[in-house]
């Protein structure tokens, strides 16, 4: 039984409070990173899907979260949690991006290919990080 819960925890999703600790966790867990780009102060549906399914999300594992707030006007707070990460590669908002502990880009999903609602987020979110985590 312990070893189970031990495997079971070294799958499980972690979050990361900034770009930089996600590499970090990932690098030690081996595991790829799932960055949600979104802008907080300027992309309402961004919010909503950030508070209604990525903060929520608990069926993905084997992954790190980590989200990364575009804002129009950046704070020192904002760059140091973006930092390392090169926010120019987003060009449509809210997207997923898929990277390996590295930093380097596995995949994305963003513009026509991302839902704005919910369960269609949620559904995507999931069947994205499925993609991912078989590479």
């Amino acid at each position: 039984m312990h070893v189970v819960f031990i495997a079971l925890s070294l799958l499980a999703s972690q979050r990361a409070a900034t770009f930089e600790e996600a590499k970090t966790l990932a690098t030690n867990g081996d595991m790829p990173i799932l960055l949600y780009a979104h802008g907080s102060d300027w992309c309402s549906i961004c919010e909503t899907l950030k508070e209604d399914v990525w903060d929520q999300e608990s069926d993905v594992v084997g992954v790190v979260f980590v989200s990364i707030d575009v804002l129009e006007t950046p704070t020192d707070e904002s760059n140091a949690a973006n930092k390392g990460f090169d926010t120019n590669k987003v060009r449509t908002f809210p997207s997923i991006v898929a990277l390996t502990p590295s930093g380097d880009i596995m995949g994305r999903r963003a513009g026509e290919t991302l839902p704005l609602d919910a369960e269609g987020m949620q559904s995507s979110l999931r069947a994205f990080s499925a993609e991912v985590l078989k590479r």
